[in-house]
């Protein structure tokens, strides 16, 4: 460790953690000097997460070293890590939705007269966190987080929920808090923020630091994309950068004037509350057709899957499967009439995080014969049924009777995938199918659902990012407030209007 006014703000040296046979972190060092925007990349699974939390105080590593300021530093808990003066922004916020600006930031440790105020954010004090837009609320969740901390900032895949203009928002506070001595430490999956933001970028595989690079006099080094992308994936660099598949052609004029669509949603409206309303939506998906709709999180994207697939009901409109109106069907009648739901929140509503790969997999599916004997689950199949999924999708590690949580983010995602497309569906609907996954899983996702369509069916992909809608969607549209605004056939130079939709400027 380097002692004295020279030490970095943050440094790790050796740092291992295992979860029973897996080693997530394997010998790890790193550093972050004062001022420093460091970023991590990585394909999922490669320990970036696993790291943050040991430095946060979540976990505990099994060996390695923590300095702040070159003093050694053990964390017992998140406390210890907040009193050494790590604070920690979470993908997914930890405010309290009823509380005001000042309340949440009171709880955090604020007190009148300290940084990191509400005068200092330019927000009201008397808002409520639940009437705020995203990009307020991060302001307060990183405000929050400094309270009690300011040496160093992590954040776990911060823009997730952000526009692009509320990206712009966001770097422009972490450049802030740099010019005030700050070092940050910052996970994403997403290549050309890494490079917007950064000054230094570390790649992770199979836990271990691959290699990095540092921006030069304001400049990264030429091919510097593809360099990452080696670091990442070695010899699958390939596929990692390869396309997402080619949209299928559509179907000709006469097929679709003779036949019904799989689905048809004609002035769909929802009730409000704490939800967004969806307000008169109309959309209709066709066989081989993948419909992407992107929009910031809060605009109606859960409410619309939500209603497609019987958990929510709507308060007006209709909807058709078939060419058949169903009414006011719930969940199960919904999957019994052909009609799936791959959800975001994947270790709470789509998955038992406790139970393992085979059991999670079969868990729609346990009233069917392969699975059931004699009235007793069968786990001599379910478990050959997860390794065929297993191998088939590339879900690692390869292990039917690994807990699905222990698995990375986007592991978790290849078992709900498998799982759903092995249902007999006619129509899936996908709430943001690729959130926090690396280019490779992306990618794989996104074939996955190709080849689904291609087989007659039909995709409803809504999304937070425009760049994934366009690059995937047959038609492409954005939501905003409960709207949706007309949809683009793929191709058409629409990225300028769907984004203006989707902040609410069009």
């Amino acid at each position: 460790m380097i002692a004295g006014k020279d030490a970095p703000r943050l440094e790790i040296r050796g740092l291992t953690r295992r979860f029973g046979d897996v080693v997530a972190n394997d010998r790890l060092s790193l550093s972050v000097r004062p001022g420093e925007i460091v970023v991590l990349l990585g394909e999922n699974g490669a320990g970036k997460t696993t790291l943050l939390r040991c430095l946060a105080g979540m976990l505990a590593p099994d060996a390695g070293e923590i300095a702040i300021d070159g003093r050694a530093a053990r964390f017992a808990g998140p406390i210890d890590a907040l009193r050494a003066g790590i604070g920690t922004v979470y993908q997914h916020f930890a405010l309290v939705p009823a509380f005001t600006v000042e309340e949440q930031l009171r709880l955090a440790g604020w007190r009148t007269g300290m940084a990191n105020g509400p005068a200092e954010l330019g927000i009201e004090p008397a808002s409520r966190i639940n009437a705020m837009p995203l990009n307020l609320r991060q302001r307060v969740e990183i405000a929050r987080a400094m309270i009690g901390a300011g040496k160093v900032l992590l954040l776990d895949e911060p823009t997730s929920v952000l526009a692009p203009p509320e990206v712009d928002v966001l770097f422009a506070t972490l450049r802030r808090l740099c010019a005030n001595g700050t070092a940050i430490l910052l996970i994403t999956h997403k290549l050309r923020e890494a490079l917007a933001i950064g000054d230094r970028i570390i790649v992770l595989r199979a836990g271990q630091v691959a290699g990095e690079q540092t921006r030069v006099d304001g400049a990264w080094p030429a091919a510097i994309e593809s360099e990452l992308l080696a670091l990442m994936f070695g010899a699958e660099m390939e596929a990692a950068q390869g396309e997402a598949p080619a949209a299928a052609n559509p179907l000709p004029t006469t097929a679709m004037e003779t036949r019904p669509p799989l689905l048809s949603v004609k002035q769909l409206c929802t009730a409000g509350g704490e939800a967004t309303s969806l307000q008169n939506l109309s959309l209709d998906l066709w066989p081989g057709e993948i419909v992407a709709i992107a929009g910031v999180d809060g605009n109606g994207q859960r409410e619309l899957a939500e209603t497609l697939t019987g958990f929510r009901m709507p308060t007006r409109g209709t909807i058709e499967i078939g060419g058949r109106q169903v009414g006011r069907m719930g969940a199960a009648r919904m999957r019994e009439a052909g009609i799936g739901f791959l959800t975001d929140d994947r270790l709470g509503e789509g998955a038992v995080a406790t139970r393992s790969v085979a059991e999670n997999l079969a868990m729609t599916r346990l009233n069917e014969s392969t699975f059931v004997r004699r009235g007793l689950l069968n786990r001599r199949a379910m478990a050959r049924d997860a390794a065929a999924h297993i191998s088939h999708f590339d879900i690692r590690p390869p292990d039917p009777s690994a807990p699905l949580g222990t698995l990375s983010g986007g592991n978790v995602q290849k078992v709900l995938l498998a799982r759903t497309l092995s249902a007999r569906l006619r129509v899936l609907i996908c709430l943001k199918a690729t959130s926090g996954l690396d280019v490779r899983t992306a990618n794989s996702v996104h074939r996955a659902l190709r080849a689904f369509v291609d087989e007659g069916r039909a995709v409803l992909l809504l999304t937070n990012e425009l760049e994934e809608a366009e690059a995937v969607g047959d038609l492409v549209g954005a939501i905003y407030g409960g709207r949706l605004s007309p949809l683009i056939p793929r191709g058409n130079d629409s990225s300028a209007a769907l984004g203006r939709f989707m902040v609410g400027a069009a």
